[in-house]
């Protein structure tokens, strides 16, 4: 028997100047259904802040998913993460308080989702799955792929310390 998930966790990425998804978050929003299909009766949250527009990337998420078939009571919002740290940070209130126990299904790009996996897991999440855009190296191009990677190799560790920085004054 397959165990029960707790949840599909969708990391936001930025909106263009309208409002509209930016060609990273797109991409992820595509992976979001594609995992919302698989796994039909699995919360999704979307979280994102507002980060270069006003608006929640999360909201706009939320609106895309529900524009292609996800059912509106499966959708849950965090819009106050302004990056992936945070996004890391809200989770598990949030699925405490959704009552949602188990591991979850981490949606994000390839070169991103390294980094979200060691961060939750490091915040004590367990993860079931990743799931991230098909063919998205191809569709950003070598460079604009290699460049991701570069930024989140270095981002990582600079995260890892401020999470456990921050675990360690708490204790």
């Amino acid at each position: 028997m397959q165990e029960r998930f707790a949840a599909i966790v969708v990391f936001g990425a930025p909106l263009e100047t309208d409002g509209t998804p930016g060609p990273t978050l797109a991409r992820r929003l595509v992976a979001a259904l594609t995992a919302a299909q698989c796994w039909p009766a699995v919360p999704v949250i979307v979280s994102g802040g507002a980060v270069r527009t006003a608006t929640p990337e999360a909201w706009v998420m939320k609106s895309e998913l529900a524009a292609r078939g996800v059912a509106a009571e499966r959708l849950v919002v965090e819009d106050r993460a302004r990056n992936t740290l945070d996004t890391v940070r809200l989770i598990s209130p949030l699925l405490d308080t959704l009552g949602a126990h188990g591991p979850i299904v981490i949606v994000s790009s390839g070169f991103h989702a390294p980094r979200c996996w060691f961060l939750l897991r490091a915040s004590g999440v367990r993860i079931a799955s990743i799931v991230t855009p098909v063919d998205e190296r191809r569709a950003m191009g070598f460079g604009r792929w290699a460049v991701a990677c570069a930024r989140e190799m270095a981002a990582l560790p600079w995260c890892l310390l401020r999470l456990l920085g921050k675990r360690r004054t708490r204790e």
